[in-house]
């Protein structure tokens, strides 16, 4: 009897011991944290909706639930070689240079052909009437033979920059601002900074008519930046295009991506010019947003706003000075190739009296 007294005595302990624990840590079905955690303010954060934009992360410099694009990482760079067959240093002794300008032109890495036409024609020339210019190619990651391939072209000619990060098309924003963060880190602010593509024509001698205008016009005004140029076509009161099955959907826009009805003036495709300065604050701006497909609207007008740029200081070009390719994309390749240097030597044509150097 003893033995039996003393077991269920054992039991009643056990339990007293078991509803003592369950009292003091009862568990919360919802939070599965123990009850005496709990309190008005949770412990457990709520997850702000992560972007899937590439590059983004969550900002931990802070509290909130912002993220920030992280830096661009490149695998070449460029080197701004005078290994042309000519003589640079030579061509610009006693030259008055009153800017420097880089083109930054987005290219995908297998666009060789496109590239070597650009250096044939009006990449080649590095000075003209004032104004000193550099090329850049801007390519995304590519594998095996391009990128061996791409490494060569780099070695002869010194102006490739090729950025860790998606080299397709839907993605060409990103291949912009990677262009725009070198830029900022790597020239003067004060130098002019070009972004185009690799199928336009430029008429680089009127360029460098309207960017002296725009320097008269930054003088005149009081004005504290340099503005920007659209040298192809300027957008006013363009709404998104929202036809995903539309023959222009490559600019397909949702209204979760941009919701507003109308775009702000922009410049829109082929090419636009501005400071470094305008550039470095336009990529910073850019780092705690999402990018849109379409770069130069978003670049030359959302991101514009934000920074405070007013739209008059978006300036359209009344010169033809960019010429699309789209318009020899039906002919063939030695009938394309014929008519773009005929179109090539009729442009050089136009500016044949100023003083200039090629290489």
């Amino acid at each position: 009897m003893a033995t039996e007294a003393k077991k269920r005595f054992a039991i009643l302990i056990g339990f007293a011991i078991f509803f003592f624990i369950v009292n003091q840590v009862e568990i919360n079905p919802k939070t599965r944290l123990p009850r005496e955690a709990t309190s008005a303010t949770p412990v457990h954060k709520v997850l702000p909706n992560v972007s899937t934009t590439p590059y983004m992360q969550q900002n931990t410099t802070t509290n909130d639930t912002t993220y920030e694009r992280t830096p661009f990482k490149y695998l070449i760079q460029p080197s701004f070689n005078s290994n042309y067959g000519c003589n640079l240093e030579k061509c610009l002794k006693g030259k008055e240079i009153r800017w420097k300008m880089t083109i930054f032109i987005k290219s995908a890495a297998a666009n060789f052909q496109r590239r070597d036409f650009l250096r044939r024609t009006w990449a080649s020339l590095r000075y003209i009437a004032g104004g000193r210019i550099e090329t850049v190619f801007v390519c995304g990651s590519t594998e095996g033979s391009s990128y061996l391939l791409l490494t060569e072209e780099s070695k002869r000619n010194g102006d490739i920059l090729q950025f860790e990060g998606p080299d397709d098309y839907s993605n060409i924003a990103l291949k912009t601002l990677a262009g725009m963060q070198w830029a900022a880190d790597n020239l003067s602010p004060t130098d002019l900074y070009s972004s185009g593509d690799d199928d336009f024509l430029i008429n680089v001698g009127q360029l460098q008519d309207v960017v002296d205008k725009a320097a008269a016009s930054v003088k005149k005004q009081n004005w504290p930046e340099f503005p920007i140029l659209c040298v192809y076509n300027t957008l006013q009161h363009a709404s998104p295009y929202r036809d995903i099955k539309g023959i222009y959907n490559k600019w397909y826009i949702t209204t979760e991506e941009y919701k507003w009805p109308f775009y702000p003036r922009a410049c829109f495709g082929g090419f636009y010019t501005t400071s470094v300065s305008v550039v470095a604050q336009l990529y910073e701006q850019s780092r705690t947003e999402p990018h849109l497909r379409v770069d130069d609207v978003w670049i030359t007008g959302i991101l514009r706003m934000k920074i405070g740029m007013p739209e008059d200081m978006v300036m359209e070009s009344k010169a033809k000075i960019a010429q699309h390719l789209v318009g020899y994309k039906k002919k063939t390749a030695k009938t394309r190739r014929d008519f773009l240097w005929k179109d090539w030597e009729k442009i050089t044509r136009t500016f044949r009296q100023k003083v200039k150097c090629f290489c």
